[in-house]
């Protein structure tokens, strides 16, 4: 099929009132007003990514795979009509469509035996008549030309041309093709497209405004209740690229935070120190999961109007790669210096308190500063603020929760881990008082 995109272009954000969201994907917007709009076409609206992979993937794309042709059809038509019935989809389409005409012709092998015609001249015939046939190849001028033997287009059109071709029998007379085959019309697909080596079909939708993660959701829940069995799906388009972005990115969390722990573990040269500083990772994430989940949650509820974007998408899992970096400073100014006190011979209780007293204030500082510079990231401004928004929305929460939890569970665990080493800390044997000393011989 052809292709063709539309790229529009949208005024400064502070010479319009709606967003591009609002212009695109709500009631009355481009999407609803030209989908449709082209006889025999189709047409969506598609808003640039932050990271773009390819303009032509879909929003929202579906694909069912069974290697049987009918059940294929019958289920993707039946799981396009249940997505047709979701508030979140529209504009769905089914790219497997049985309606191209075709003609079936079959060998009937008695009635060919009966008149001395083999099968394998009879599909010979049809082959080349119909196919065509490579003969060879020929160059005139420096160009390589196909010799192909095949029939007129004029003289294959209908299936009453198969009225006027012979085949030769075992007694060289010449017999009617039709005389040996059946014929039935019926549909054929478009086009049979495979997916992981089986056939395939896809069903692409748009979203809206609704976070494709959301949708994905929502349609797997309805596919475990009605896809049948033989037939398996994967996803594509937006979909996908969510999902292996979404598991990048969880490695990269892991890898950091791995890697934050032994460079801790060098500076402290401890390996129990590194884990009270990396106490405050599950503390930001309070924050910062907290804080998506209470401003998406006002917007559903009416408070204000909703905030695209405020769930676990590529941009929130780049503020928690950021927050592995910077809320474990807090903790190591307070086990730093308790570490100092330490090593001048306070206990692990009075060390910890006064390290509280003296680091307070730079904590606070530092942590605020940070707030301060992320804040205009978390409330939007220019143009694409909608796609950075959550990666500024995690960093703030997660940054308030951590900074003031930490004050409270940092101390508690130096002091339980510093008890625990105590304890299980062997000191070396003395040799006993009374033991005299043998001369040497």
């Amino acid at each position: 099929a052809n292709f063709g995109v539309i790229f529009v272009r949208f005024k400064d954000k502070s010479e319009r009132r709606r967003s591009v969201q609002d212009i695109v994907l709500g009631p009355g917007g481009v999407q609803q007003r030209f989908f449709g709009e082209v006889e025999g076409a189709i047409s969506l609206a598609n808003l640039p990514k932050a990271i773009e992979i390819s303009f032509r993937d879909s929003p929202f794309e579906l694909i069912l795979q069974n290697q049987d042709l009918a059940a294929l059809n019958r289920v993707a038509q039946d799981i396009a009509n249940k997505i047709r019935g979701m508030n979140n989809l529209r504009n769905v389409n089914v790219s497997f469509e049985v309606n191209k005409p075709e003609l079936r012709v079959s060998i009937d092998r008695s009635r060919a035996a009966t008149l001395g015609v083999s099968i394998e001249d009879i599909s010979r015939t049809m082959q080349i008549l119909f196919g065509g046939l490579d003969l060879s190849r020929i160059k005139v001028g420096g160009k390589e030309y196909y010799v192909m033997a095949q029939l007129e287009r004029l003289s294959r059109l209908t299936p009453q041309d198969l009225d006027r071709i012979f085949v030769r029998n075992n007694k060289s007379e010449m017999i009617q093709l039709s005389s040996v085959v059946t014929r039935t019309q019926g549909a054929a697909p478009n086009a049979i497209n495979h997916y992981g080596r089986l056939r395939s079909a896809s069903i692409t939708a748009s979203p809206g405004a609704v976070p494709i993660g959301t949708v994905v959701k929502e349609v797997e829940e309805m596919l475990a209740r009605d896809l049948p069995a033989g037939t398996l799906y994967a996803w594509g388009g937006d979909a996908k690229n969510l999902q292996d972005a979404s598991t990048e990115v969880w490695w990269v969390l892991g890898l950091a935070a791995v890697i934050v722990y032994m460079t801790l573990a060098a500076q402290f040269e401890s390996l129990v120190h590194p884990l009270t500083v990396m106490l405050a990772l599950p503390l930001a994430a309070i924050g910062a999961f907290g804080l998506l989940w209470l401003l998406d949650l006002g917007g559903k509820v009416g408070l204000y109007p909703p905030i695209p974007a405020m769930n676990i998408n590529l941009f929130s899992q780049i503020g928690l790669v950021l927050l592995i970096g910077l809320v474990t400073k807090n903790s190591i100014l307070l086990v730093e210096y308790a570490n100092q006190q330490v090593a001048k011979g306070l206990g692990s209780h009075q060390a910890m308190i006064q390290a509280g007293l003296v680091r307070l204030r730079p904590i606070l500082m530092t942590a605020f500063s940070t707030i301060a510079g992320i804040l205009p990231i978390a409330i939007g401004f220019g143009a694409g603020a909608e796609s950075r928004r959550p990666m500024g929305v995690a960093v703030v929460g997660g940054m308030l929760t951590s900074t003031f939890l930490t004050l409270f569970v940092i101390p508690v665990a130096y002091t339980l881990f510093s008890d625990l080493a105590a304890r299980f800390h062997r000191k070396p044997a003395t040799a006993p008082a009374n033991l005299e000393q043998v001369p040497g011989k």
